[in-house]
């Protein structure tokens, strides 16, 4: 009976973080050169299969090669440029704070938050940390550079 608990309560927990993170994100686009909609992920630490998200883990989840470069940059590094568009024009200001609004609920709902930037002039952006249970959680996107 505790296993069946303990399942309900974990998937329950993927739920509610998975959910809150959807609804973050509902209509939310990466500014960029191309404007990329931002996608809630989670993976439970079997999936993930590491006690921790580094960079072979991030091209792991992220299904791209090993020879894939991989850039690290802190949650605030990451907001800090997303707020560096805000004076673009009115869009970009909302799409900044609602960004900021993001960034609360990531630190109050996971641990060890870091972004991850998987290639080169098209990169995929996988931010991510880890939830109450240790399985992992957050958030993905693609930029485009020329």
């Amino acid at each position: 009976m505790a296993d069946q608990k303990e399942a309900e309560s974990a998937s329950s927990g993927k739920g509610n973080v998975l959910k809150e993170l959807q609804q973050a994100v509902k209509g939310l686009l990466y500014p960029s050169e191309a404007d990329k909609p931002v996608k809630a992920v989670f993976w439970s630490k079997d999936e993930v299969g590491a006690d921790s998200v580094d960079a072979d883990v991030a091209r792991k989840l992220q299904k791209v090669g090993a020879d894939e470069p991989v850039e690290t940059m802190s949650l605030q590094e990451f907001i800090d440029s997303v707020m560096a568009t805000a004076s673009w024009d009115e869009e970009h200001k909302t799409n900044a704070e609602r960004f900021q609004d993001l960034q609360h609920l990531l630190e109050g709902r996971l641990k060890e938050v870091q972004v991850y930037r998987i290639g080169n002039a098209t990169a995929q952006l996988l931010l991510v940390g880890k939830t109450e249970a240790g399985d992992v959680a957050g958030l993905t996107t693609q930029v485009v550079e020329t």
